[in-house]
């Protein structure tokens, strides 16, 4: 399987101080976690949630394990390589892995 599909993670600015102490703003940034392929659910497939429930997933998402990997509710942002998405911003359902794989949720 390639993988040649992207997926960026969210990271909010932060609010700090400069070395005059005036409020400096850091802003948002996306950053990337590498390669992956985003699988669609066609069929409604679902997966058990965090409350116990069934939550059925937009899209799927396959790649090597990361160094970070997002946590529920994080925002990731995918893009497909054939053009069909692009920068679609999503939150995070679930996730898991297996085999030196992840597994994402959307």
């Amino acid at each position: 399987m390639w993988y040649e599909d992207k997926i960026e993670l969210y990271v909010p600015g932060e609010g700090s101080h400069d070395e005059n102490f005036n409020p400096v703003r850091i802003p948002e940034s996306w950053f990337p976690l590498g390669d992956c392929k985003i699988h669609g659910n066609s069929s409604a497939k679902t997966v058990p949630a965090a409350d116990g429930k069934d939550f059925v997933y937009s899209y799927q998402i396959t790649m090597y394990v990361p160094a970070i990997i997002p946590v529920l509710n994080d925002k990731v942002r995918i893009t497909k390589a054939d053009g069909s998405i692009s920068q679609k911003v999503m939150t995070v359902a679930g996730c898991g892995t297996t085999k030196r794989k992840l597994s994402i949720f959307l």
